[in-house]
């Protein structure tokens, strides 16, 4: 009798918050505010993953030696324990934070029964409605895990926003901004933002998951697969593109990338964009190398190229989905919005 009752406890939540997110977005759209993307609706009855496929959807995939750079690996080490270095960085600090946070990136209330995990969002200024979803979702699913989450969204200026991201930012205390342009072309810059302000104001963090706003987490799996892992301080995984895909010269794709900033014809290994996870420990190394490797303009591509210089594993992994959300139940992330 319980557990028929537990069942339809959980049936029932879920259509609860499907229902208030659905009614939300028809109401939005009825007053004409911002497009309403298309919503693929998760699947029903979600569950946790098993240890066994916790692990079994994972590959690691072999950095080859002559991409390692030992003098930056070596560099690094050093800047970790606040030791002087010789080498000059090639990016200067550009842009200044324009919002903050309200308060600390604390855990206090963490359960020490479950990692302490750090979600950061990338999202466009206009994007209001999907940081709203994802907020309500992230409240309604994260259950007894609350205490060890927290959630960030990463933006950069917009003239025509900033007033209205000024007052999300002092009613949600979850913005992070700095001053360059928000555009495509300066991802980048927002990413280089994240891995900063994570090792800077959340270093008590165990986890970091990287995701855009059109991605919904499933908590509860997130939390279940990092709880199994053999060796958590070299986790670094996510929907891999192994070394070999082209870089683009089309001066009219936004994809280009010059030779001068990057002269290779093939790109390294790299998570597209979308959604991966790291450890602090990965985190920290990749942010204090940033300053010494050339920027180029595509993003998720600079981490994978920072990450084969320091020597890095990249784990390949299944579980993060980039087509839709029909197997919600089964993965870490997915693709929620097309």
């Amino acid at each position: 009798m319980n557990k028929c009752l537990g069942c339809i406890y959980s049936v029932s939540l879920f259509i609860g918050i499907f229902s208030f997110t659905y009614l939300y977005f028809y109401v939005s759209t009825k007053l004409n505010l911002r497009h309403r993307p298309s919503f693929k609706t998760p699947g029903k009855n979600p569950s946790l993953l098993s240890v066994f496929n916790a692990g079994k959807h994972i590959k690691e995939i072999d950095i080859p030696s002559y991409e390692m750079d030992l003098k930056l690996m070596k560099a690094v080490e050093k800047l970790i324990r606040r030791d002087r270095i010789d080498l000059k960085p090639v990016n200067l600090e550009k842009f200044r934070y324009m919002v903050r946070p309200n308060g600390p990136c604390d855990f206090h209330s963490a359960s020490s029964n479950f990692s302490r995990v750090l979600v950061l969002v990338k999202s466009a200024p206009d994007h209001y409605r999907l940081r709203q979803w994802l907020r309500l979702l992230m409240n309604e699913t994260v259950g007894q895990m609350a205490g060890n989450l927290r959630m960030f969204f990463l933006l950069g200026y917009s003239k025509e926003m900033n007033i209205d991201i000024n007052a999300e930012s002092k009613k949600y205390g979850d913005i992070i901004q700095k001053n360059f342009i928000d555009t495509y072309r300066n991802l980048t810059y927002k990413t280089q933002m994240a891995f900063e302000w994570a090792t800077t104001d959340c270093a008590s963090v165990d986890f970091v998951l990287f995701q855009d706003d059109d991605f919904f987490a499933n908590i509860k799996n997130v939390f279940e697969f990092l709880s199994v892992q053999l060796k958590p301080e070299e986790l670094f995984t996510g929907f891999l593109v192994e070394k070999g895909s082209s870089v683009v010269r089309d001066r009219t794709s936004k994809w280009f990338v010059s030779d001068i900033s990057f002269s290779n014809e093939v790109f390294p290994a790299y998570f597209p964009g979308g959604s991966y996870i790291a450890s602090y420990k990965i985190v920290e190394r990749l942010s204090y190398a940033f300053p010494y490797v050339k920027f180029i303009p595509v993003d998720d591509v600079y981490v994978g190229l920072v990450a084969s210089k320091l020597g890095l594993a990249m784990k390949a992994s299944h579980l993060f989905y980039f087509s839709d959300c029909d197997n919600w139940h089964s993965c870490l992330t997915c693709k929620a919005f097309t």
